[in-house]
């Protein structure tokens, strides 16, 4: 255990966030499969639980193979593969929580000691998610996609807390709150998706992933690599302007 810990400290960001990928893809196919099995004999609502749970993971598992397998698929078509789980995932949980609303269903519920536990793994996962983020800045596109596919599960957490203490803290019927904020948390999770479509498009960032080379030097010509994944008319006009002097190969 020792051994697995240090080799583990002695990891990069990138080797531990895949790392923590691959079980987390594997945590949540348990998951789904459970819920799925569940469903059977508790009803629809664990179907649509575990069919959000295969929809995560299936973004996770783009991520994943990506970086790993990066030949496969092109890096466009990963990316678009990314942020259609998402959606999916996204509009799933707002009709799953959507049922509040506009169904009379029961909500499950929870002793203080179980809520107050649900809010401390849930605030930490969201404190772990965010910070992620931060860590991701410069790594890639792919790695900060796994820490916002993070953040969204994160946010469900934070859902959860929210229905688990009002249960007992609470005397009045929460429902409705507790579903308008699912719903909400479901509409964020399709505008990060939103963001994960567009941001290799207006990214200015990850600068040791942005790679640019001059084909003609006396015309200024710009050739885009075909590991670059973040070029556009905002990083093209960017660049057309600055003084190619000197060589800009390793400008970037």
């Amino acid at each position: 255990m020792k051994k697995f810990i240090k080799k583990y400290r002695s990891m990069t960001f990138e080797e531990r966030t895949i790392f923590s990928t691959k079980f987390s893809c594997i945590f949540n196919t348990i998951l789904a499969v459970g819920k799925i099995l569940l469903s059977i004999f508790q009803g629809i609502f664990f179907l649509i639980a575990g069919i959000i749970n295969i929809l995560i993971m299936l973004s996770k598992l783009e991520c994943y193979l990506g970086v790993t397998n990066p030949n496969k698929k092109s890096f466009e078509e990963r990316n678009n593969m990314i942020g259609i789980y998402l959606i999916l995932a996204g509009m799933t949980y707002a009709i799953y929580m959507g049922r509040l609303v506009f169904t009379n269903v029961e909500v499950m519920d929870y002793s203080m000691f179980l809520g107050i536990n649900i809010a401390l793994i849930s605030f930490i996962e969201i404190g772990i998610a965010i910070k992620g983020l931060f860590n991701a800045y410069g790594k890639g596109h792919y790695y900060r996609n796994i820490k916002i596919i993070n953040l969204c599960s994160a946010f469900t957490a934070i859902v959860l807390t929210e229905i688990a203490i009002t249960s007992f803290a609470s005397d009045v019927d929460t429902r409705i709150i507790d579903g308008i904020f699912g719903m909400s948390v479901g509409g964020i999770i399709i505008l990060l998706a939103g963001f994960i479509f567009i941001a290799p498009k207006i990214s200015i960032v990850d600068k040791e992933h942005n790679i640019y080379k001059i084909n003609d030097q006396g015309k200024n010509k710009l050739l885009f690599d075909e590991n670059y994944h973040d070029f556009s008319p905002l990083n093209y006009f960017f660049y057309r302007d600055l003084n190619y002097s000197n060589s800009f190969k390793n400008f970037i």
